[in-house]
């Protein structure tokens, strides 16, 4: 459970990541448009070839969390997602790696984890709760927010997190080669 001033941090956080966007019930924006706008990258894994995909794999231990971020100091920040999941899901997964992002997240940890994921959750609450007629753009309908951290789902995700030091390397050298054969 994160201490209550983290908690006021993280929101905050999400307040001034909404502003920076340029996201606001006036202008209201899907989480993609949101990272295109922080001039972030977003990846599918399906532009991966089989050999890239399994290289991730193996590094996160047999399957690829639901996203990734990459950042690094002088070249872009990627934010790689399963694009096999739902649309919800995707968003979610985003919205996660927006926070280690945000948090400026260097090593995995449990509390990294968990302050990912609560970054997450406000960050889609806070979209959620655009005025119906402006959240058109979106795709989020108003649900109830579960703490994934209590589903088998967000222990794979924390544990991919973990395995994320050992998965770097490969996420490295994946990302030079796509640079490469893009240029």
């Amino acid at each position: 459970m994160l201490a209550a001033q983290k908690c006021n941090e993280i929101k905050q956080q999400v307040t001034h990541l909404l502003d920076e966007a340029g996201c606001s019930t006036m202008n209201p924006l899907s989480i993609r448009d949101m990272v295109r706008s922080l001039s972030l990258q977003l990846i599918p894994y399906s532009t991966l070839t089989e050999q890239e995909v399994q290289q991730l794999s193996q590094a996160f231990g047999g399957a690829l969390p639901p996203g990734l971020l990459l950042h690094e100091p002088e070249g872009p920040t990627l934010i790689w997602y399963d694009d096999t999941l739902t649309p919800w899901q995707q968003d979610r997964a985003i919205a996660h790696e927006l926070g280690h992002w945000k948090r400026q997240h260097c090593q995995a940890s449990a509390l990294a984890e968990e302050e990912a994921e609560y970054f997450g959750q406000l960050l889609i609450e806070q979209l959620q709760h655009m005025p119906k007629g402006t959240r058109s753009k979106t795709l989020y309908p108003r649900q109830t927010t579960i703490n994934t951290h209590a589903t088998t789902k967000g222990m794979n995700t924390l544990i991919a997190s973990i395995l994320l030091l050992a998965g770097m390397k490969a996420v490295y050298d994946i990302t030079k080669t796509l640079t490469r054969e893009s240029s």
